[in-house]
């Protein structure tokens, strides 16, 4: 049996002094070059406009992963680029992250939504996280961001996940 250590999440404003530390752990989480400068740009975007937030995922103090958020359409929030290292994946680490993520947003957030590829990893979003497949993924995506609209929307799901709903 695999323990699973607890999470924690740290805010990317605390780590505003270090500007190496996200370039490392980006590093080694994608491997795909061109995905590393958009992962950061999303970062820096964060840090610039103030809109949602950036989390570290560590646990027993190691980093582990990025995790955040970005407000739109007034109740929902959208996924930020998240991902684990790759020494850490299917340790459960990023399914409690999901869950912290979804326990951090302001009470007005009712939706956490995520652009996925149609592949194995929509099935984890639905099959293991519990969010729920858009049946038209272009009313969600319209009001994210500019980068959406260029996608093939054939090739991808829009998943979306009830939240402070008590």
């Amino acid at each position: 049996m695999t323990k699973i250590h607890t999470v924690s999440l740290l805010s990317h404003e605390l780590l505003a002094t270090n500007k190496d530390f996200f370039p490392k752990i980006v590093n080694q989480i994608w491997s795909d070059h061109k995905l590393r400068i958009t992962v950061l740009g999303g970062i820096s975007q964060c840090a610039v406009e103030k809109d949602g937030a950036y989390y570290v995922i560590m646990t027993d103090n190691v980093v582990v992963g990025i995790i955040g958020w970005y407000p739109y359409g007034g109740d929902k929030a959208g996924m930020r680029w998240s991902g684990i290292i790759k020494t850490a994946r299917d340790s459960g680490y990023y399914r409690q992250a999901v869950k912290m993520l979804a326990g951090l947003l302001p009470p007005n957030i009712k939706h956490l939504t995520n652009v996925t590829p149609k592949l194995e990893i929509a099935d984890f979003f639905v099959d293991v996280l519990g969010f729920k497949i858009l049946e038209d993924p272009k009313l969600c995506v319209t009001a994210v961001r500019e980068a959406y609209e260029a996608r093939d929307y054939q090739n991808y799901y829009v998943v979306s996940l009830p939240v402070n709903t008590e």
